[in-house]
């Protein structure tokens, strides 16, 4: 998949650590909505990000 556009709409939280526990990245694993207005996001380094948000977008991506 090429690159995208992330796009998150009324943020009131937001947790980003830096722990790298596998290492640097340069990707993204995954993207979910959990329970209410919570998103994470999980690197290739294995840190999630944490964001409370009204809404999301995604767009842009190129499929090959």
């Amino acid at each position: 998949m090429g690159a995208g556009r992330l796009q998150f709409f009324g943020v009131s939280d937001v947790h980003m650590p830096r722990a790298l526990p596998w290492g640097p990245f340069d990707s993204i694993n995954g993207l979910r909505q959990c329970d209410g207005n919570f998103f994470e996001i999980e690197l290739q380094s294995g840190d999630v990000f944490v964001i409370k948000a009204e809404s999301w977008q995604f767009t842009g991506a190129q499929t090959p």
